[in-house]
Order: structure tokens, then sequence, then C-alpha cells
């Protein structure tokens, strides 16, 4: 990106996030006003509230499929942008393999694939034999909705989904015998952070508040791929995120993570 900027022409050092409101203020043109909101959000890491007229962007698409696949790749980026840099490594759209031993000709071409959302690779610890491994399914629904036997429920689809994911390459190796299952929702009706082990391998259900602080997006992003069960964390009042903007400041890393 920088070597294509300066081959464009743009050079210098990137401003400071704080004084980048200024230069807003300044007279442009309509294209520049766009280029500096999108410019804000990348240096701030936030999030544009299409109820706030402060910047001047593209009104998105807003289908269930776009915003799912969207929230998909800003967690994505933000843990690789977090976590990289510690070690850890990151997958994006990682495809699994069945274990087949036997298959028919006409069930090969119609077998559906596999394919996880996010992967998380913990750089091995000291004395440690495997690296930690989480598979991340994110969708943009409530986490829980209303059951047929009971008030509440987690959907029994998306369970069996990461169950699948897991299960399904525990003869990879002792790494994939092991590995954790996040399945990561918005908040909809309340903060959710709960989890359970079926047959050794960890499923932790969370959600992240996209309507908070940046710095409480990132806690949530962070403590849901802790090692330890998070307590509920308070949400923030929406009317504490002025301007409808919230900036994400630096991930502090959980000594727990692993």
């Amino acid at each position: 990106m920088a070597l294509q900027l300066e081959a464009a022409g743009v050079s210098g050092p990137a401003p400071r996030p704080d004084i980048v409101p200024s230069l807003r203020r300044q007279r442009l043109l309509a294209r520049d006003h766009r280029m500096l909101s999108l410019a804000e959000l990348l240096l701030t890491i936030s999030i544009p509230d299409p109820g706030q007229d402060d910047f001047v962007t593209v009104a998105p698409d807003d289908s269930d499929h776009y915003l799912r696949k969207l929230f998909e790749r800003a967690v994505y980026g933000f843990y690789r942008h977090t976590l990289e840099p510690r070690g850890w490594t990151v997958e994006h759209g990682t495809r699994l393999r069945w274990s087949i031993e036997r298959i028919s000709d006409g069930m090969q071409p119609v077998l559906p694939g596999m394919y996880t959302d996010i992967t998380l690779r913990a750089p091995l610890r000291p004395g440690g034999k495997i690296r930690r491994r989480a598979v991340i399914d994110t969708k943009f629904t409530a986490i829980t909705h209303a059951g047929n036997y009971r008030t509440t429920t987690l959907s029994s689809a998306y369970l069996y989904q990461i169950y699948a994911y897991l299960m399904s390459q525990q003869e990879q190796s002792d790494e994939h015998r092991h590995a954790e299952g996040l399945l990561l929702h918005p908040v909809v009706d309340g903060y959710f952070d709960e989890e359970v082990v079926i047959q050794g391998h960890r499923i932790r259900c969370a959600t992240v508040d996209l309507r908070a602080s940046g710095e409480v997006i990132t806690e949530h992003l962070m403590r849901a791929i802790s090692l330890s069960s998070a307590p509920a964390i308070p949400q923030s009042d929406s009317a504490d995120d002025h301007r409808g903007v919230t900036a994400c400041r630096h991930a502090k890393v959980p000594s727990e993570l692993g």
C-alpha cells in the first residue's frame, strides 16, 4: 500500500489520528472529503454509524450476506493485525477435507466442501508439544433464539457446524485433536459468553458489541479467544459513542491466551 501511494505521488508520514478531523474541515472537493473520511476510519480502526452525517462515505450494501461477510472480514483483520506480530498464525477461508474411506462416483460431485471463516494458531509455548488451535465461525445474527422446548436456545445448526469442523479433522494431528471452536456473533439481546467441552473439544459461544467503544470491542474480541472463561462484560452506553464512530486502541493481549 505504501509503495502504491508513493508511486501515485503521495509522500510523507501519515498524519496523527487526532489531527485528521481538522483536515476534514478544510475547503476540499467532495471526493477528497470521502477519501479523508475513509483514511480516518482506517487510522483509528473505527466503525461508521450510518445515522450520523459527520462522515462522507458511500452507503454500503445492507443485505444479510454482505453484512455477515463484512463482519467476518473485520474479525479476521482484527486478529491478523493484533496477533500475527506476536507470533500467531491467522488464516482466513481454510478448506477442510473430509476423512473419506470410500465414496461412490455420484457422491463426489455433490459432496459439500467445508470452509472455516478464521483459524488461529498460537505460538508454541516453552516446553509445549503442540500449538493451540482455534477455529472461529462468525455469524451476523442473534446468538440465541426462542426454542421449541425452552425459552432460549443456541442455534443447533450453528453448533453442529462448528462441531463438524472440529471432529472431522481429528485424524490430522494432535493439534487438531485438541482444537477449540468459537461461535462469534454481534450483541443483539445482550452480551453472551459461555462454553462447553464436547468430546475433548472446547466450544465457546461469545458476542461482541459493535455499538460499543473501540476499547470495549477490542476487549470482547480478545476475551473471546482467551483460555479462561470471561465474566460478562458490561456494555457501554451508546450515548458515549460520540459521532457514532468508535476508535480501537492497541489491543492488550491477555496473558491467558496461550
